[in-house]
């Protein structure tokens, strides 16, 4: 962050502070000409490597015979 304010100064500096070069034909031309490269792009999420990704499956559901769970179930009981 403190590059890019670095660089916002002194482009101001260089653009109003320092004297221009006048041409007989034409506009001026300023004496300092800025040219950046733009930063290189990185990625927003940090991407697992195929050897740490692997399925996760959850615990295999049982299936449970109706009846059975039927024969499980107790109504009330009656005094």
């Amino acid at each position: 962050m403190n590059a890019v304010v670095q660089t916002v100064k002194m482009s101001y500096i260089a653009s109003t502070k320092i004297i221009r070069i006048q041409s007989p034909a034409g506009p001026r031309h300023p004496v300092v000409m800025w040219r950046m490269k733009a930063p290189a792009k990185k990625p927003l999420i940090k991407r697992e490597k195929p050897e740490e990704t692997s399925v996760r499956r959850g615990s295999a559901k049982k299936k449970i015979h109706p009846v059975q769970v039927m024969s499980e179930f107790r109504g009330r009981h009656v005094y």
